[in-house]
């Protein structure tokens, strides 16, 4: 049995890909989260690191989804 490349190119391997590094996304923004709370410093940039981190990881998800829809 040959492997094709063109398999992974694949609308279904590639929504695949997307849930599982959706998922990977969301367990290690839980874990930034829990840091930044517990043992953050307390100073203005580690105040505002959730929200820029959100903020560009929201626009980042949004063209990834938006990309794969369109693939479809």
């Amino acid at each position: 049995m040959q492997f094709e490349f063109s398999s992974l190119l694949s609308p279904v391997a590639l929504g695949i890909a997307l849930l599982v590094l959706l998922f990977v996304f969301a367990a290690l923004s839980v874990a930034l989260l829990y840091h930044w709370r517990e043992y953050g410093m307390q100073t203005q940039f580690i105040r505002r690191a959730p929200a820029v981190y959100f903020s560009v990881s929201g626009v980042c998800i949004a063209l990834s989804i938006i990309s794969y829809l369109a693939l479809l």
